[in-house]
């Protein structure tokens, strides 16, 4: 039986949220969340690249005539203290710059009378930035970016919400990047107008076309090398797609496993690899086709640019003190067929150590095919996860595919079928709010 004939029963959020096209802002006070987690030394941007995926959005609401927009944003990990290393002043000047604005008001606090007084004396249409939200305890309800636990109460968390919400009349988030985090700000429920920016609302609509109404045939390529986090996006994917290739050091435990590969130094999942099995015969009784390499380069540890390659079949092994490096070329000739069939495709994880000039044939080589299909086919292309967009960006390959996702981790999460709080949060479409909120005009 087809997918088309069988009804996905997987557990992935809803993704139709209301956007800032919807909503009626002129002469409203917009609070903007954005990402602009962006490298600082001395007091000077080193890289302003994360900016210009907030610009659109920023540019469309000063369109409309607000009354003021305010831009939060986090910055570095100050862990809820105030340390002049991590202050977010520099960014006022570039982004004034880049707008080619008079005047960005930079803002030396998040929260106070004096912030609502200066919101509420600065001119008709400004741009205002708040200080880092990492300067705040309540910002962090959860855990933080290094993954460690920050205990707060319900109530630090609504007094921060509730004073975001005095200086604003509207909640528009656009960081899709850090929209996983439990943030105070991420919730803002004290806002009855919550909506995705116009970042957000086009990654919600390529994932809700990924996980819920994807073209014919559907391919899934899985790269990188943490199974065990990896294994979740796997799962929840198996009942959606018609292929799937698993290469990059994923492969490992898969090929050790089912196929009683020698796999030298390579990574290998304790953890994951008893489900191998069942997770295979899963995907034949739903008639989805597995994809696993068949050749792979191999290297000796530790790998350095001058570092000794050579090619060997699964049948081979690698030998003890050698890594897989890089799929080898049958692989490759064998995952570009199946990526020329696919009308819809999703890439997370690229296939070798593409950082080092030896191993980037495979990854490289399934960029360039998935470009060709996106063009050939007219198909749907969505890279996803850090290390794939850093391979779309060393190669070229952005404008090549339908979507590079801004998400890394967020992107990871919601193709796991994960909830994202910074988009459960977020209001349904206009159709079913209209009748209640007078800002839809």
């Amino acid at each position: 039986m087809s997918h088309n004939q069988v009804p996905l029963k997987i557990k992935n959020m809803p993704l139709r949220k209301l956007s800032v096209k919807d909503l009626n802002i002129t002469h409203r006070r917009v609070l903007l969340r954005v990402d602009l987690n962006m490298p600082i030394e001395d007091s000077l941007l080193t890289n302003s690249q994360q900016m210009y995926h907030a610009l659109g959005t920023i540019k469309y609401i000063l369109d409309q005539k607000p009354r003021y927009v305010i831009l939060i944003s986090q910055l570095g990990q100050p862990n809820g203290r105030k340390d002049n290393n991590f202050t977010i002043k520099p960014i006022a000047k570039e982004l004034q710059r880049i707008l080619e604005r008079k005047q960005v008001i930079f803002l030396n606090d998040c929260i106070g009378p004096e912030v609502e007084d200066k919101c509420r004396q600065s001119p008709q249409g400004s741009l205002i930035l708040l200080e880092n939200l990492y300067f705040f305890p309540e910002e962090n309800t959860g855990n933080n970016l290094n993954g460690s636990n920050m205990i707060l109460t319900k109530a630090g968390t609504i007094t921060l919400q509730y004073a975001l919400r005095r200086i604003a009349d509207v909640f528009i988030n656009d960081s899709f990047s850090t929209s996983y985090l439990l943030n105070s700000s991420m919730l803002c429920n004290a806002f009855e107008v919550r909506s995705a920016g116009l970042v957000l609302k086009k990654e919600l609509e390529y994932f809700q076309r990924a996980l819920h109404d994807p073209q014919r045939p559907y391919l899934v390529i899985f790269g990188g090398a943490k199974l065990m986090e990896k294994m979740k996006i796997i799962e929840n994917m198996l009942p959606i797609v018609d292929e799937m290739i698993i290469g990059g050091s994923l492969s490992f435990t898969f090929l050790k496993v089912l196929k009683g590969m020698q796999i030298g130094d390579s990574v290998y999942c304790e953890k994951t690899a008893p489900y191998l099995k069942d997770f295979i015969q899963r995907a034949i009784a739903l008639k989805v086709t597995v994809h696993l390499p068949v050749d792979f380069f191999i290297t000796k540890i530790p790998v350095t640019d001058n570092s000794e390659a050579k090619l060997v079949h699964v049948a081979d092994g690698i030998p003890k003190e050698w890594i897989g490096a890089d799929i080898g070329e049958t692989t490759l000739k064998l995952f570009k067929d199946a990526i020329c069939r696919a009308n819809f495709i999703v890439w997370n994880g690229p296939m070798g150590i593409y950082e080092y000039p030896l191993f980037t044939k495979g990854s490289q080589g399934i960029l360039d095919t998935v470009g060709e299909t996106t063009k050939n086919n007219h198909a749907i292309t969505i890279l996803s996860g850090e290390d794939t967009a850093a391979c779309a960006s060393l190669w070229g390959g952005e404008s090549k595919v339908s979507h590079v996702s801004t998400g890394g981790l967020a992107s990871v999460k919601i193709l796991a079928g994960e909830a994202l709080p910074g988009v459960v949060t977020l209001r349904r479409p206009f159709s079913h709010l209209k009748a209640n909120l007078c800002l839809y005009d």
